[in-house]
């Protein structure tokens, strides 16, 4: 995430967890100042299964949904995203059917320690 930060991308947490709980975590790895934003599903009053928190993370960031990556464990969030025209970055989770994860994203990450690099491959997908 460090690399996509340099690059100027604009990186914000829509997430589904409380927003204490997220918040500890990410200042307990020191990675909450690598966020412009951190937005919870529970503040919302929404869910994953509509594109509602996802759309509002990107108007926050003012990009467009296909210039806009959203990095999911949840397969019912990853077809979600991807079902809203944004690009998918799958991220395995052991909890998720990763076959049906794989076919909703259009990257696909074993594991976070295979992030970097990923700029350079979403580019590639995204010209390809």
């Amino acid at each position: 995430m460090h690399q996509l930060k340099d690059k100027g991308v604009k990186l914000t947490l829509a997430t589904a967890t409380d927003r204490a709980v997220i918040l500890e975590g990410l200042r307990r790895t020191e990675l909450l100042p690598l966020f412009d934003g951190v937005y919870t599903c529970g503040e919302l009053k929404v869910d994953k299964r509509h594109p509602d928190i996802f759309d509002y993370a990107r108007d926050q960031m003012g990009t467009r949904t296909r210039e806009t990556w959203v990095f999911e464990d949840a397969v019912h969030a990853a077809e979600t995203a991807y079902r809203a025209g944004y690009w998918v970055a799958g991220v395995a989770d052991a909890y998720s059917d990763q076959q049906a994860l794989r076919k909703v994203s259009h990257l696909y990450l074993p594991d976070l320690t295979d992030f970097p690099g990923f700029y350079e491959k979403a580019a590639e997908k995204k010209q390809g």
